[in-house]
């Protein structure tokens, strides 16, 4: 059985972690000082150590510095836990050679993943190395081997700030798409906290039509996300013409159900389009990429007022001129994917990416095909100019689907 040091001056929040891991298995010993927690290590040598940064006396930084230092205490696990999440944080605890990093309060799953993840390893790294398998991808870069849980297949695409690559997790065998972010000098710390962001929204939302997250972590070149792969690849892949009418709104369906798990949730997804919907091997789509999501219930936006966020061949009129946005965004978006998927082609289009937000804000909806005009109404609906006459959110959406006899 596994020993694992939990270190913490917060009494509940040691209770809590040790409850966690007890019954996941764990043998768990608790500590409130960080000098007696030395001594502990030093008699007893844990499995993995979950220690507070902020701790009276010495603290997180200095316990990690302190076993560092040691040859016998040189490679144990050790992760990092505070309650002020920030960039030099995550930083420090690299360099002073952290295993992992996580915020509190303590998400259950993600507290298993990480210890089963650094146990994993230790296991992994004490077992006969095998010979080196030829690479698979010449993209296996070199800046990303330090994370040692994941082979690099393949890159799958570069946008904005990130990297997606096509990966296999050692410790489980399964294929995943890893989300990277590069840690370097000069990256805005506003870009920082949408990735994080995004990771966080992401874990309050499961649900069958949205991606799986499977983990997430840091080192001190990157942060990334692995979450689920799509063997079938995009929507985008599977619109080159028109869908048969069942099979477009069975997709519209779809989305709007992903849509809303995520507005009952208090997110805006801002980014919706078919590149961003994925298809599985039995036909089931799921809403990724919240890279620029909205978190209604945050205390503030990291937006500006006036900034245009978005794709512009899918955003609504609001969206298109820098106004705020709520999930009625979303509803336009979605109205302008139906039009595509019963048509094969966008609503709006134009070589100067300004002339398309202008019809968006300005131009009447156009005409569905004679033989699809029964669906005009409901277009138009979902494609209103002012989000005030829309469908307000996507259960809304799916209450007018079921009033036409859609659902």
């Amino acid at each position: 059985m596994n020993q694992i040091l939990v270190i913490d001056d917060d009494d509940a929040v040691l209770k809590l972690t040790s409850l966690y891991l007890s019954r996941a298995g764990y043998h768990v010993e608790e500590c409130l000082d960080s000098m007696k927690a030395l001594g502990i290590i030093s008699s007893s040598l844990p499995d993995l150590v979950l220690c507070d940064i902020h701790l009276p006396g010495l603290d997180g930084y200095g316990l990690l510095s302190a076993l560092r230092a040691q040859p016998a205490t040189e490679a144990l696990p050790v992760i990092m836990m505070t309650a002020h999440a920030d960039h030099p944080g995550f930083r420090k605890s690299m360099k002073l050679g952290a295993d992992d990093y996580l915020t509190k309060p303590l998400d259950r799953e993600e507290l298993l993943d990480a210890v089963a993840a650094r146990l994993a390893r230790v296991r992994a790294s004490a077992a006969p190395v095998a010979p080196p398998a030829p690479e698979q991808d010449a993209e296996n870069l070199s800046a990303v081997t330090r994370l040692t849980d994941y082979k690099l297949v393949r890159k799958l695409a570069e946008g904005g700030m990130s990297s997606i690559y096509l990966a296999d997790q050692k410790s489980t065998g399964q294929r995943v798409v890893l989300k990277l972010f590069p840690l370097k000098k000069g990256i805005a710390q506003e870009a920082i906290d949408r990735f994080v962001q995004e990771h966080k929204m992401l874990e309050r939302l499961h649900h069958p039509n949205i991606v799986e997250i499977y983990a997430q972590g840091f080192n001190d070149e990157h942060l990334y996300i692995a979450m689920e792969y799509f063997q079938n690849g995009s929507l985008n892949e599977h619109l080159q013409a028109a869908l048969p009418e069942a099979k477009a709104f069975e997709y519209a369906i779809q989305i709007a159900k992903g849509l809303e798990a995520a507005h009952r949730a208090g997110i805006v997804h801002r980014d919706l389009k078919p590149e961003n919907i994925m298809v599985r091997k039995d036909g089931t789509l799921a809403l990724t990429d919240f890279g620029i999501a909205k978190d209604l219930n945050a205390g503030s936006s990291m937006t500006v007022h006036g900034e245009v966020m978005g794709t512009p061949s899918y955003v609504a009129p609001e969206q298109a001129q820098g106004l705020p946005v709520g999930p009625a965004a979303d509803v336009y978006s979605l109205g302008v994917m139906l039009f595509q998927m019963l048509t094969g082609r966008k609503p709006y289009q134009a070589n100067d990416p300004a002339n398309i937000l202008y019809q968006h804000i300005n131009s009447p909806i156009p005409k569905l095909p004679d033989d699809l005009a029964q669906w005009q109404d409901l277009v138009n609906f979902l494609m209103t100019k002012s989000p005030q006459t829309r469908p307000r959110d996507a259960s809304a959406v799916l209450a007018v689907f079921r009033a036409f006899g859609l659902e």
